[in-house]
């Protein structure tokens, strides 16, 4: 019985850790900078949307 619940609670957590990681990796690595750019970063020069995108990523690292 005890490895039954265990069993259960791993397959769990492995489906939490999946659905996270591909909320990460669609959003953060595809979505995020283009809205980025087009809403926040509009009219600005490459370098310095650049450089707002990376410490923006920097900052929601910590």
């Amino acid at each position: 019985m005890r490895e039954k619940i265990a069993t259960k609670k791993v397959i769990s957590w492995s489906l939490y850790d999946w659905a996270n990681s591909a909320f990460a990796t669609s959003v953060m690595a595809g979505f995020f900078p283009v809205f980025f750019k087009q809403y926040w970063s509009t009219g600005v020069e490459v370098t310095t949307s650049t450089f707002r995108l990376g410490m923006a990523n920097s900052i929601a690292s910590l």
